[in-house]
C-alpha cells in the first residue's frame, strides 16, 4: 500500500476511535458576542464545561454556559448519560469572528472554523434548544446582554433557498405532536409541499459525469452512494475500499445532490483518486434531487445489473464484505433486497433490520423501528440471513433491473425519509422477499455531522410529512405485513 493512503487509513482510525464530540446547532451574532447552542458527549470520562478560545491570538475568551439535558442525543448516539452527553447555551465576549473560534472539551480542541450550523436572527431561536428550561435559557441569555427582541445579521451556514423557504413556512402551520396531525396534513399540506418539490425537481438537470481511472469493463456490482453536505466521507471511503482487492471488479459512483459544492467536490475527488488510485465515476446534478432522485440519478448511470445503494458515510469492518453480500444474494430464493448489519463506531447495533410500528408521540404514522438499536453487538444472538419486514436505504443490493421495473426510489418523499420502506413495500408488492445478511457487518456513522432538532422542528415535521406521504400509498399493505 502507498504511504500516503496508509496515512489516510491511520486518520480514518483515529477518527472512528475519538471518544469526544462536540456539536454546534445554531449561532446568534450581536455587537460584540456570539451565542451559540449545541452539545458536547464523551464516550470514557464525564464532560465538563467548555472552553473558548481566539484561535488566531490563542487567548483564552470571556464565556457564560448555560447546561440542559439532550436526551435525544444520548439516546440516538449512546452516551452513558447526563454526565457524560449536555446540551449548552454560551455566551461569549471579545470575539465577532466565529471562524476564529476554537472550543475546548476535556482538553481537546475542536476549530469552528468549516462546521456546518444555522445561523439565526433572534434570541429566542436559540434558548427553544433547551426544551422545557426554554424560559430559563431566554433569562440566561439576556442577563448577559442580549435582548429577546434584539434582531441580528444572519450569516447562515446553511443558505436556504426560494423552495425549502416555501416548504417551511407551509410546515409552519402544522402541530407535529397534534391529534390531528394527519388529517391537517393530508388536507392540503401535503399536497402544496410535494407541489413546490415537484417544480423544483422537473427543471431540466444535465449531469456532467467524471470518470477517474480506468473502470472495469463488465462489472459485477455498481455502488451507488449520494454525496450531500459532507463531501469528505469520499476521501474514508475510497481508502477502505482501496484496500480490498474484490474492488477491482466494481463500479463505484458518487452522485453529487449538494450543487454548491461543485467546485470543492470535484478538486477532493481529484486528489482522492492521486492517492489511492482506486477508479470510480463521479455524477454531478446541477439540482438538489433529495435522497431518492440522487439514487435514481446514479442508478440510471450503472453499468452492472447488481446495483448497492450506499451512505456515503457506510465504512466496511474488513475486506471482502462486497464478494459475501454477493454470494449470499446469488444464494438466496426470490430475493428482491438484501442488506446488512450496521454497526455504530462504539460497536453498538445501528440497524439489523427495520419493522413498522405504532408511535404515540405520533398518532395515527406507522414508523421504521431498528430492533436492537443501541444494544452492544456482541450481546446480539442473532447472525446469518435473517428475512425482514424492511432494510434501510444506507444499504441495500438488488437487481437494477428489479429497482427499475418497481420504479426505483419515490421522489416524493421530499429531501429524504421513508423512500427505504417505501422501496421495500414495492419490491414485497411484486412478489419478492427482503432479508439481511448479518455476517456482513459495516459500520455507520449516522448523525454524527448534523444537529439533532432545528429551532422550528421543521426537518422533523418535513420527516412525519413524509410518513403521511407512505402512509397514504401504503397503509393497508402495511397493516397485512405487521400482521404476518
Amino acid at each position: 500500500m502507498r504511504r500516503s493512503a496508509l496515512w489516510a487509513k491511520q486518520l480514518l482510525r483515529s477518527k472512528l476511535q475519538k471518544k469526544v464530540a462536540l456539536n454546534i446547532d445554531y449561532m446568534l451574532q450581536v455587537p460584540g458576542k456570539i451565542v451559540l447552542s449545541g452539545w458536547v458527549g464523551s464516550r470514557t470520562d464525564p464532560a465538563t464545561s467548555i472552553s473558548w478560545s481566539n484561535g488566531s491570538t490563542k487567548s483564552t475568551l470571556e464565556s457564560k454556559l448555560f447546561k440542559f439535558t439532550r436526551a435525544d442525543v444520548i439516546g440516538q448516539l449512546g452516551f452513558q448519560g447526563e454526565s457524560h452527553c449536555f446540551g449548552f447555551i454560551v455566551v461569549i465576549d471579545g470575539l465577532s469572528d466565529v471562524a476564529n473560534l476554537v472550543a475546548s472539551v476535556n482538553g481537546i480542541s475542536f476549530p469552528l472554523a468549516g462546521q456546518k450550523f444555522n445561523s439565526v436572527t433572534s434570541p429566542n431561536i436559540v434558548a427553544g434548544q433547551a426544551g422545557e428550561k426554554g424560559a430559563l435559557a431566554l433569562k440566561f441569555i439576556e442577563k448577559n446582554d442580549v435582548a429577546s427582541g434584539q434582531v441580528a445579521t444572519a450569516t447562515a451556514a446553511i443558505t436556504l433557498d426560494p423552495e425549502i423557504m416555501k416548504i417551511q413556512t407551509e410546515l409552519g402551520t402544522l402541530n407535529l405532536h397534534a391529534e390531528d396531525f394527519v388529517e391537517r396534513a393530508r388536507a392540503g399540506v401535503l399536497d402544496r409541499v410535494q407541489s413546490v418539490w415537484k417544480k423544483r425537481t422537473s427543471k431540466p438537470n444535465p449531469v456532467r459525469v467524471v470518470t477517474h481511472g480506468v473502470l472495469p469493463d463488465d462489472p459485477a456490482l455498481s455502488i451507488i452512494v449520494p454525496i450531500y453536505g459532507r463531501y469528505d466521507f469520499v476521501q474514508h471511503q475510497v481508502a477502505s475500499f482501496s484496500d480490498d482487492e474484490n474492488f477491482a471488479n466494481v463500479e463505484v459512483i458518487y452522485v453529487l445532490d449538494d450543487p454548491s459544492l461543485k467546485h470543492e467536490f470535484l478538486v477532493t475527488c481529484e486528489g482522492v483518486f492521486k492517492t489511492f488510485g482506486l477508479p470510480f465515476k463521479l455524477v454531478v446534478s446541477t439540482q438538489n434531487l433529495g435522497f431518492a432522485g440522487a439514487n435514481n440519478l446514479g442508478v440510471a448511470n450503472a453499468r452492472a445489473e447488481r446495483v448497492l445503494l450506499l451512505n456515503s458515510d457506510i465504512l466496511p469492518s474488513k475486506p471482502g464484505w462486497t464478494q459475501d453480500l454477493i454470494k449470499t444474494f446469488e444464494s438466496l430464493d426470490n430475493v428482491g433486497i438484501l442488506g446488512a448489519a450496521l454497526l455504530y463506531e462504539d460497536n453498538s447495533v445501528q440497524h439489523m433490520a427495520m419493522e413498522f410500528r405504532r408511535d404515540s408521540s405520533f398518532p395515527g404514522l406507522w414508523l421504521n423501528h431498528h430492533p436492537c438499536k443501541g444494544m452492544p453487538w456482541d450481546l446480539v444472538k442473532s447472525r446469518g440471513v435473517t428475512k425482514v419486514q424492511l432494510t434501510t436505504g444506507a444499504c441495500m443490493l438488488m437487481k437494477k433491473s428489479l429497482y427499475e421495473e418497481v420504479g426505483g426510489f419515490d421522489p416524493l418523499y421530499v429531501l429524504g425519509d421513508f423512500e427505504d420502506s417505501d422501496l421495500c413495500l414495492k419490491v414485497l408488492q411484486h412478489g419478492f422477499d427482503i432479508y439481511v445478511d448479518n455476517d456482513v457487518v459495516l459500520y455507520h456513522l449516522e448523525r454524527l455531522s448534523q444537529g439533532l432538532v432545528s429551532e422550528d422542528n421543521w426537518k422533523t415535521k418535513l420527516t412525519m410529512l413524509n410518513n403521511v406521504h407512505q402512509l397514504n400509498k401504503w397503509e393497508s399493505q402495511i397493516e397485512r405485513v405487521v400482521e404476518e
